[in-house]
C-alpha cells in the first residue's frame, strides 16, 4: 500500500512545483483570467455518469451516515486494496463515486445537497491524501505507476476545486494537465500487452500487435483510460487560456485518438470501448468527425457483432451484457445530437441533425433483450454459457418455463413446469467465435430447484484449485470426448474474409482472433417443444472436432412428470476415433455424491489432464449410477448401451465452488473407424422416482435405437434412427410390436387408455401392425426466394418461398432449418405462416439475418459471410395422435 500523507499542504506544494517545473513555468504562476474569447460549451463528464438512479447506485456502497464516516470507510477500503491493480480499481471507483456525489448535489430532486458535496469532498480528501510525496509526470508513461496516480489526481483536484473553489486545487490540476500534454508524446508502449518489450510509439508494426496502450492496460481501453484527464480538462477549460487549451487538447486528446486509430477496428467485444471513447472525446471537445466515426462503427456492430437471434456472437452473457449495454448507453447519450451549424463530414458530406439513435436501434435492443430472456433460468439468473460466471447475470424472473431457441447462435432450450417445478434442458451447439467453451453437444439442466447438470464458469474462484483451461475444456462439460482431445478452438480451420463477405469499417479486415473465421457450429436437426409432456432436440456436431469425425450426434428426449420430476432419454452417436468418453457431472455449486448399482474397485491415474481417478468397474448392462445432494434430490442414470464400456468415477476441481467434485466417465474403446452409440436414461427425482425399469429393445451397438421406459402402469417407448428414410422395429416387454419409419417417435401407453404418440420427421409409427400416427411427408423442403426484414423496412421478419406450405396454424412454434449455400445451417422458430400473392411467408421470431439474390447468399449479421449457392429450408413435420 502506498504511504499515507495526511498533511496535504506540503504534499500539494511538492506536486505543484514538480508539475510546473516540467511545464517550464514558475511555481508562483497564478491562474490566468478567464479567456476573453468565447469558447464553445463543453459536454462535461456528467454526461457519462447517468441519471439520478444510476448515481445513487454508484454511491450506495460508499456513503456513510456522515461525511466523516464516509471518509473513514473509504480510507479502510483503500488500505485493504492489495496490489497495484486492486488499488487502481479502488481509487477509480472512489473517484467516480465522488463525481456522482457532486452531480447529485446539482440535481433539483436531491434532498440535502450540502451533505452530497461534503461526501464528495471527503472522498477526494482521502484519495489525495494517499499520494506519495514528490510525484511528477515522467516520460516513462504507463510503465511508471506514478503517472497513473497523477492522472486520477488531476481529476480529483479539478473536482475539489469545483466543490470548494480552492485556487490551489485549480493550480495543481492545471499544472498536471500541462505536464501530461508535454510528456505523453515521448511515452513508450508495450509491443505485446503481456510482454516486457517497451518500444517508441512510432515503432513499425506496432499496430499489428495486441499491444498495451499509452496507459499500459490494453490498446482497446486506451481512450477510456484517458477519461480522468478529459473530465479535469472540461471542468477547467473556461478558466484556461486559449494557448493552454490548445496545448492540452493536442498533447493529450488528439494524441490519444491518433494513436488508437492506428489499430484497425474489428468486431471483437472491446470495440465498444473505442466507440464510447470516440463519442465522449468528440462531444467533450467539439469534434463531430469523431462522433460520426463512432456512429458508423456502432451501426455496423449492431449487425455484424450479433447473431440474428440477438445474442452477441461470442455466445456468452458476460460479453453480451458488456456490448449490448454499452451500445444502448451510447445511443441514449447521443439522442438528439446535432453537428455544429454548417458542418458536414469532409469525406462523406453527411451531417447529423437531431440524431435519434435510440429509435434507430429499437429493433436491435428488442433482439438483444429477447436473447437475454431466453437464456434466463427459473431462478432469475442467466445461464453461464461459454466464458461467464454463474449467479452474476440477472434476467427477468420466470414463473413458467417453456421452449426457447437461439438457433443462429446455437442454443436449444427445452422447458416445462411452473413455480418450483420448472425444468429447463439446454443443448449447446454454438460455434467458436471468441470466449468459447469447447462443449458442442454438451447439455446442462435446471431441475429440482437448482442447476443440476451444471455449466462451468469463466474465471476460477480464488482458492478453488481450478483453472480456465479446465473449465473451458471438453471433458469439463456434459458431452463426449474423442481420443482424450478437446474440440477445436476458433484458431483452427479459420476462414479468411473473401470478396463475397460483408464489407465496411468493421468488416474490412481479417478479424482479430478469428472472431468470424471458423465454422464449428452444430447443425440443429430437430427441435420441438410445443407440448409440455414430451420435447425433443437433435444436433449433429461433427464440425466441432478437427479433423471432423463422421458422426457426432446427440438426441435428447425430455419427458416431464408431476411435481417437477421427469426423465431424459439421451442418445449420443459417435463415429470416428478410437476412444469415446461420455462425461457427466452434477450440481457443481454444492456437494454431491456418486453411487453405483454394483461394487466399484479402486482406480489410479487420471483422465483428461484434470480428473484424478478414484473408482472403476465394467459397466455391465444395464448399468446405473446416482448423483445425490444433501437434501435428498437425485438423478438416476441408467446406461443401456454401449456394451463393453468401463465406468470410471474421478475427482476434479468443482469449478463452481471450493474443493473437488465427482466426475463420471463412461469409456468405450472401439476399433479403427468404429462407432459408439451411448443410450442413457436420466431420471430427475426429489424422492424415490417414478421409473420402475428401462430397457433397450434393440441391440446395444445399433445406431437405430428403441428404448422402453416403464413407470408403473405406464410404458413409454422412444424410437430413433439417423434419418427420415430409415426404419426401426422392436418388441416391448409385454410383447407389443412397435415400428417407426422416420427419424424419431414417442409412444405412451397407459393401462386402460388408448396410446398417445408423436412422430417427428417421419411418415409412420405403428403398434401391433396398426398405424398410430402417420404423415404424407416426413419433412417439407423448399428454396428461399428472398427474405423480409423489419430492420430493412419490411412489415415483418420472414423467409419467402414460392412453395405452398400449410397456413392453418399447425406450424406455429415449429422449427425451420435453413442451409445457407451448404456452408452453415441457421434455425428459427416460426411465429406464423401466411400466403400472400402466390408466395408463402414464414414469419419468424426475429430477423432472418441474410439475403439471397442471383449471386448467392449474403449474411447481414455475424459472421457476415457471403458465398454462391442457394438457401434451402427444411421443415421437419411433427404429427401427433391423442387418445
Amino acid at each position: 500500500m502506498l504511504p499515507r500523507h495526511p498533511f496535504l499542504p506540503s504534499l500539494a506544494v511538492a506536486c505543484l512545483c514538480a508539475a510546473l517545473a516540467a511545464c517550464g513555468e514558475s511555481s508562483s504562476s497564478t491562474a490566468p483570467d478567464p479567456a476573453p474569447e468565447k469558447i464553445s460549451p463543453l459536454v462535461r463528464w456528467e454526461t457519462r455518469l447517468g441519471d439520478r438512479e444510476r448515481l445513487l447506485q454508484r454511491i450506495e456502497s460508499w456513503k456513510g451516515p456522515t461525511p466523516e464516516a464516509t471518509a473513514a470507510a473509504a480510507s479502510q477500503r483503500l488500505a485493504a486494496a492489495q496490489g497495484e491493480k486492486a488499488q487502481r480499481r479502488c481509487s477509480g471507483e472512489l473517484l467516480e463515486a465522488a463525481a456522482s456525489f457532486r452531480q447529485l448535489a446539482g440535481l433539483p430532486e436531491t434532498g440535502d445537497r450540502e451533505v452530497c458535496r461534503a461526501d464528495a469532498r471527503a472522498l477526494l480528501d482521502v484519495l489525495l491524501a494517499t499520494l506519495p510525496a514528490g510525484l511528477e509526470v515522467t516520460e516513462e508513461g504507463g510503465r511508471q505507476p506514478g503517472n497513473l496516480l497523477l492522472r486520477d489526481a488531476t481529476w480529483a483536484y479539478a473536482l475539489r476545486h469545483q466543490i470548494t473553489g480552492d485556487h490551489e486545487d485549480f493550480l495543481r490540476a492545471r499544472a498536471l494537465l500541462l505536464a501530461f500534454s508535454q510528456k505523453m508524446g515521448s511515452w513508450p508502449v508495450l509491443m505485446q500487452r503481456t510482454g516486457q518489450r517497451w518500444v517508441p510509439q512510432d515503432t513499425p508494426g506496432l499496430a499489428e500487435k495486441d499491444s498495451a496502450g499509452l496507459w499500459n492496460r490494453w490498446i482497446h481501453l486506451d481512450l477510456m483510460e484517458g477519461y480522468p484527464l478529459l473530465h479535469a480538462y472540461t471542468a477547467l477549460a473556461p478558466q484556461l487560456s486559449k494557448e493552454e487549451r490548445q496545448r492540452i487538447v493536442s498533447g493529450i486528446f488528439d494524441r490519444q485518438v491518433a494513436f488508437i486509430s492506428r489499430w484497425k477496428p474489428g468486431i471483437y467485444n472491446t470495440i465498444v470501448y473505442r466507440i464510447d471513447g470516440l463519442v465522449h472525446f468528440g462531444l467533450a471537445l467539439g469534434r463531430p468527425e469523431w462522433v460520426h466515426e463512432a456512429v458508423d462503427y456502432l451501426r455496423e456492430l449492431r449487425l455484424l457483432g450479433f447473431s440474428p437471434d440477438g445474442f452477441w456472437h461470442e455466445g456468452t452473457p458476460a460479453y453480451h451484457q458488456q456490448v449490448a449495454g454499452r451500445i444502448n448507453a451510447i445511443a441514449r447519450r447521443l439522442d438528439g445530437y446535432g453537428d455544429p451549424p454548417g458542418w458536414t463530414h469532409p469525406a462523406t458530406g453527411e451531417r447529423f441533425d437531431d440524431l435519434h439513435l435510440q429509435r434507430e436501434l429499437a429493433l436491435h435492443q428488442e433482439r438483444t433483450e429477447s436473447a437475454w430472456r431466453k437464456l434466463t433460468l427459473p431462478n432469475g439468473k442467466v445461464a453461464a454459457v461459454n466464458d461467464a460466471d454463474p449467479d452474476r447475470y440477472i434476467g427477468p424472473a420466470k414463473t413458467v418455463s417453456g421452449p426457447e431457441l437461439l438457433g443462429t447462435s446455437g442454443y436449444a432450450i427445452l422447458g416445462s413446469g411452473n413455480g418450483e417445478d420448472q425444468q429447463q434442458l439446454f443443448l449447446n451447439y454454438k460455434g467458436t467465435f471468441g470466449h468459447e467453451h469447447l462443449d458442442v453437444n454438451g447439455f446442462h439442466a435446471f431441475a429440482l430447484g437448482r442447476r443440476w447438470f451444471d455449466e462451468t464458469r469463466y474465471r476460477p474462484l480464488p482458492g478453488s484449485g481450478s483453472s480456465r483451461e479446465w473449465s473451458m475444456s471438453t471433458a469439463a462439460h456434459n458431452t463426449v470426448v474423442i481420443d482424450e482431445t478437446d474440440q477445436a478452438r476458433r484458431f483452427v480451420d479459420g476462414r479468411m474474409p473473401g470478396r463475397e463477405d460483408a464489407a465496411g469499417k468493421l468488416a474490412s479486415r481479417p478479424y482479430r482472433g478469428h472472431h468470424n473465421g471458423s465454422n464449428h457450429l452444430g447443425d440443429l436437426l430437430l427441435f420441438d417443444g410445443r407440448q409440455e409432456a414430451v420435447q425433443v432436440v437433435e444436433v449433429e456436431g461433427s464440425k466441432a472436432y478437427s479433423p471432423a469425425p463422421e458422426r457426432y450426434r446427440r438426441t435428447l428426449v425430455k419427458v416431464a412428470l408431476e411435481a417437477g420430476e421427469g426423465y431424459i432419454v439421451d442418445l449420443f452417436r459417435v463415429k470416428g476415433g478410437k476412444v469415446h468418453d461420455y462425461l457427466l457431472h452434477g450440481p457443481l455449486a454444492e456437494p454431491y455424491t456418486v453411487s453405483a448399482a454394483a461394487p466399484l474397485e479402486p482406480a489410479e491415474g487420471g483422465l483428461h489432464r484434470f480428473i484424478q481417478l478414484r473408482h472403476r468397474a465394467p459397466a455391465t448392462l444395464p448399468w446405473e449410477w446416482t448423483l445425490t445432494t444433501g437434501d435428498g434430490a437425485s438423478s438416476r442414470s441408467i446406461v443401456l448401451a454401449p456394451a463393453g464400456a468401463i465406468f470410471f468415477v474421478g475427482e476434479a476441481p468443482a469449478i463452481n465452488r471450493i474443493g473437488t467434485a465427482p466426475w463420471v466417465n463412461l469409456r468405450h474403446e472401439v476399433r479403427e473407424a468404429g462407432e459408439s452409440t451411448f443410450v442413457v436414461v436420466h431420471e430427475l427425482r426429489r424422492k424415490g422416482g417414478r421409473i420402475t425399469s428401462a430397457r433397450l429393445l434393440t441391440r446395444p451397438g445399433d445406431t437405430q435405437v428403441a428404448v422402453e421406459v416403464c413407470l408403473g402402469e405406464r410404458t413409454d417407448v422412444i424410437l430413433s434412427t439417423l434419418s427420415e428414410g430409415e426404419s426401426v422395429s422392436a418388441t416391448t416387454s409385454d410383447g407389443r410390436a412397435v415400428s417407426l419409419k422416420g427419424r424419431l417417435a414417442y409412444l405412451k401407453k397407459e393401462k386402460g387408455q388408448a396410446p398417445a404418440a408423436t412422430l417427428w420427421d417421419g411418415t409412420k409409427l405403428s403398434l401391433n401392425g396398426r398405424e398410430i400416427v402417420s404423415s404424407p411427408h416426413a419433412a417439407l423442403h423448399a428454396v428461399v426466394a428472398r427474405t423480409l426484414s423489419r430492420e430493412g423496412g419490411d412489415p415483418w421478419d420472414a423467409l419467402v418461398t414460392p412453395a405452398s406450405l400449410p397456413d392453418d396454424g399447425s406450424l406455429a412454434g415449429a422449427m425451420v432449418r435453413v442451409d445457407l449455400g451448404g456452408k452453415i445451417v441457421w434455425s428459427y422458430r416460426i411465429a406464423e405462416i401466411r400466403r400472400k400473392g402466390g408466395e408463402t411467408h414464414l414469419l419468424l421470431e426475429h430477423d432472418p439475418g441474410f439475403s439471397v439474390d442471383a449471386s448467392g447468399v449474403k449474411m447481414r449479421f455475424h459472421p457476415g459471410w457471403g458465398f454462391p449457392g442457394k438457401a434451402a429450408l427444411t421443415l421437419p413435420v411433427t404429427s401427433r395422435s391423442y387418445p
